[in-house]
């Protein structure tokens, strides 16, 4: 898939510090504006690409081989190892892409490879929710199309899946203050049924007064403590529930990222 800026005046880099601004917070930027894009986070040896366009995540793609279609299809069990073996050494031997060659082969119905795909695709996106280091960029533009497979992840869904996903919740709720930092809500039921919420994570979100603390709201909530704390950063970083002390910011925009930064040369 090739990149293009939609022009030369409108191309924007930003790059960041995953150890200052984690994915979630970068995502949520994204997300608000609605911009399409390439998110680029790099961890060491590995590269891992997310186009965005309308809110969503269309496509994924990560120099790591083990998160490959062919290798996640073996690891659930969807292929055995011989018909693993079989297809990747087609793949070899052609251009055409290895969905079409699972269908083609009679390996799997175009409605399992799409839904494999999008699977995959999720895989992708949810292993970098584990970065806590590394770099990140997102390049503003538009991609040639050719290599898209229907795929749509909304942001919204992505971030509050992915962190919920997380093992370290102590991280994310260091990242919207201490036990006694005071919440305030900033949702409306709109808000709510666009995330598609469920009975009690809009209980929770519910509980959210202005009033009672972090540590409060996560000790009372329907879930584990754990799981409370996970949903609350989620809202945080979406701007559903505010820090009281923060309640000149607007209502709607998501948690600021103050470790994203324009690059040399990007204009405005």
């Amino acid at each position: 898939m090739s990149y293009r800026s939609q022009t030369t005046a409108k191309h924007f880099e930003y790059r960041g510090d995953l150890a200052k601004t984690p994915l979630p917070e970068v995502l949520a930027r994204v997300a608000h504006f609605r911009v399409p894009g390439v998110l680029e986070a790099v961890n060491e040896d590995v590269t891992t690409q997310i186009y965005v366009r309308d809110g969503s995540i269309v496509h994924a793609r990560s120099s790591d081989i083990g998160t490959s279609l062919g290798v996640y299809l073996r690891r659930i069990g969807r292929l055995s190892q011989d018909q693993f073996r079989r297809v990747m050494r087609e793949r070899g031997q052609t251009t055409e892409r290895l969905g079409v060659l699972l269908v083609e082969g009679d390996l799997m119905s175009p409605d399992e490879v799409h839904e494999a795909i999008l699977r995959q695709t999720e895989a992708i996106v949810w292993s970098l929710f584990s970065w806590w280091h590394g770099s990140i960029a997102f390049k503003l533009g538009e991609w040639d199309p050719i290599d898209l497979m229907g795929i749509r992840l909304p942001l919204v869904r992505v971030i509050l899946d992915g962190i919920r996903q997380e093992s370290d919740a102590r991280q994310l709720i260091a990242r919207i203050g201490g036990r006694d930092t005071i919440l305030e809500p900033a949702f409306t039921v709109e808000h709510a049924v666009a995330m598609g919420l469920e009975r009690e994570d809009y209980r929770l979100l519910n509980m959210v007064d202005g009033r009672r603390t972090l540590y409060e709201l996560c000790a009372a909530g329907p879930r584990s403590g754990k799981d409370n704390a996970k949903f609350l950063y989620a809202m945080f970083v979406l701007g559903r529930v505010r820090r009281a002390s923060d309640r000149d910011q607007l209502a709607d925009s998501p948690v600021p990222i103050h470790g994203l930064r324009r690059s040399e040369g990007a204009v405005s």
